[in-house]
């Protein structure tokens, strides 16, 4: 899940925001 997370943060960092909150 990290990685998944990871790519998806530096493909979009904004979702990763939103995911995060």
């Amino acid at each position: 899940m990290d990685a998944v997370l990871s790519v998806q943060g530096a493909s979009a960092p904004v979702k990763k925001k939103s995911f995060f909150s």
